[in-house]
């Protein structure tokens, strides 16, 4: 602790921040079993929620209006911050909101730089395994974007088929059906 040896500080009395995208899953209780138990190591530390815009095809928004798809934001943000700030306040943990319309997740780590976060903690995505290899999410681009730590809490699978990943499972049986139906 090189700030320790100059000025004579302890590790808990410097303050952890840390910049958590919320999206309102039932994944993000992993994300907050992490925090309790960096909270329980040391109680001076802030967390930044900020809500994480899906992605929203072209072609959906052509048929919407700028103003109904800035509501549907801001009514997913609230619950996505309903649901994070309750578990927040059950635990103790200070927390604050920003961005209550959301931001795209290319912000995210100029946003944690911004508010002075020490790391960015998010949830390992829904996709299993295999997913990763041809689909590109939220949490591989906000990993590969730039020099601020990002700590990928893994999070429980339900059955096999959710841990090795349903969209495989239907690509490969598509695939056998269409060679099926070309034989």
């Amino acid at each position: 602790n090189v700030l320790g040896f100059f000025f004579n500080v302890s590790e808990e009395d410097i303050m952890s921040k840390f910049l958590i995208p919320v999206d309102g899953s039932v994944h993000m209780a992993a994300v907050f079993r992490y925090l309790s138990s960096e909270f329980l190591k040391n109680t001076n530390m802030q967390v930044e929620l900020i809500y994480v815009r899906p992605r929203v095809s072209r072609y959906i928004t052509r048929f919407l209006s700028q103003k109904n798809k800035l509501t549907w934001f801001q009514e997913q943000a609230s619950i996505a911050y309903g649901l994070s700030s309750r578990h927040l306040e059950l635990t103790g943990i200070p927390f604050q909101i920003n961005h209550p319309n959301g931001v795209h997740v290319q912000d995210v780590n100029q946003i944690a730089k911004s508010l002075d976060c020490s790391q960015i903690v998010v949830c390992r995505p829904a996709h299993g395994s295999l997913v990763h290899l041809f689909e590109k999410t939220s949490t591989d681009e906000l990993i590969g974007q730039g020099d601020m730590p990002v700590v990928v809490v893994p999070r429980e699978y339900k059955s096999l088929f959710e841990r090795w990943g349903i969209p495989f499972i239907g690509a490969g049986l598509a695939a056998s059906f269409l060679t099926a139906v070309i034989d």
